[in-house]
């Protein structure tokens, strides 16, 4: 029995759930370093879950087209390049 449909399984749900569980401790944080009240920081997992959501209406779709594999490294790609663009460029909360 092969494993790796298996791991690429796994990874795939991890994927949302390491979204929120790594930057909801650090929320207070958050809020100090961008000088905003803990309801406005509140909104980022509320806009984390709805983009999340709303992104499954895309990649299923494109999943069954093209399949799954390049649909999840394309996603994988794009959480990376997102993270790095924050990381680097995000000094205030607010575009």
């Amino acid at each position: 029995m092969k494993k790796t449909p298996i791991l690429l399984a796994m990874m795939i749900i991890a994927t949302g759930q390491v979204g929120v569980s790594i930057y909801l401790p650090s929320l207070p944080s958050i809020g100090e370093d961008l000088q905003v009240s803990q309801a406005q920081i509140q909104q980022l997992v509320t806009l984390f879950l709805v983009g999340f959501g709303l992104s499954q209406l895309v990649y299923g779709p494109l999943s069954d087209s093209i399949g799954r594999r390049p649909v999840f490294i394309i996603g994988q790609g794009i959480y990376l390049v997102g993270t790095v663009v924050c990381v680097a460029f995000a000094t205030t909360f607010g575009c």
